[in-house]
């Protein structure tokens, strides 16, 4: 972890740039902006002519001028949306990268990949076929002394009903760390489902059907987490009273979104609604975001805690 004044010098920084190279940028955007916008209004000039010219009738003429303002208006929010994202955009591939640097500098940081469908598939994290997955901000390196794999992951499967529909499996942060004792088999410890409907239910029964469903004999335990594995005389043992409360501090901190995978010598561990990096952040013209870097640099943070939390519960 940083110093305070560490950080505080990275805040700094991150302002200066912000209001430099940034602002300008901004106000360039903003700039085409306002010339989209005056574009616009001499079209709606021009409808409002076109209208009064063409047209005899007052209500027509009204329903004309109306429908073209709301075409108009509809062409210049889409504008200001590509606008916004553009420089979204352009801020973090500036600064995420930066931030993850600062972290540690031996890390390594690729915007636009993340974990692999099979590998987040073959963990047995989640049940289903995902037919939408992507994942973003993926970062590689040792944290602790320890190898790691970490990116935001969404992951959606198909619902048939009236509607064709995506559900969302899984949206949030995957950890995968090397482990020192090979485990032989699969565990997976994840939370209590809750079904839509018994189509649901019967396809979650499905996917875990080869494995077996493991009572830990610990109540507070067995009461929001489910455990399946197909080695059941390894389980206990990895699950120590250590390991236990371990999980239990993480779904107090979490809530009913911790996930925890062990294959052989790999720990895949996942948190649903946490990110990397929160990308849902938007930066305003007027504005830069130096609170923001903070904020991001306290999730990557919070991310990378995960390994330490896991394996100092493994160490028992």
């Amino acid at each position: 972890m940083k110093s305070v004044d560490q950080i505080t010098a990275f805040y700094v920084e991150a302002l200066v740039e912000g209001k430099g190279d940034f602002s300008a940028r901004a106000k360039s955007l903003g700039q085409e902006f306002y010339h989209s916008i005056q574009k616009g209004l001499l079209y709606w000039l021009a409808a409002i002519i076109a209208s009064a010219l063409l047209l005899d009738s007052s209500n027509a003429i009204l329903v004309t001028i109306l429908l073209s303002a709301i075409v108009i208006g509809w062409y210049l929010r889409k504008d200001y949306l590509q606008l916004k994202q553009a420089f979204n955009t352009e801020c973090y591939s500036a600064i995420l990268p930066k931030v993850v640097q600062f972290a540690d500098d031996s890390l390594q940081y690729e915007a636009n990949q993340g974990i692999t469908r099979h590998v987040f598939q073959d963990s047995k994290l989640v049940p289903g076929a995902f037919v939408r997955y992507q994942g973003q901000d993926y970062i590689t390196g040792q944290w602790e002394g320890v190898h790691f794999e970490m990116s935001d992951v969404y992951a959606a499967v198909e619902r048939k009903g009236i509607f064709h529909f995506l559900q969302t499996a899984f949206h949030g942060v995957c950890v995968i760390i090397d482990n020192d004792k090979s485990f032989p088999g699969h565990l997976v410890i994840r939370p209590k489902p809750t079904f839509m409907d018994e189509e649901d239910r019967q396809e979650y029964e499905a996917f875990y059907k080869p494995f077996n469903n493991i009572n830990v004999g610990y109540a507070a335990f067995d009461r929001y987490f489910e455990v399946y594995s197909d080695c059941t005389e390894d389980v206990h043992q990895l699950l120590s009273s250590r390991m236990i409360m371990q999980m239990m501090s993480l779904r107090a901190k979490y809530g009913d979104n911790v996930y925890l995978v062990f294959n052989s010598n790999k720990i895949v561990i996942g948190i649903n609604g946490l990110h990397v990096f929160d990308r849902s952040k938007n930066v305003y013209f007027d504005s830069f975001y130096s609170d923001d870097v903070v904020v991001w640099y306290t999730e990557l943070m919070r991310a990378c805690s995960l390994i330490y939390d896991v394996r100092l519960a493994i160490k028992s």
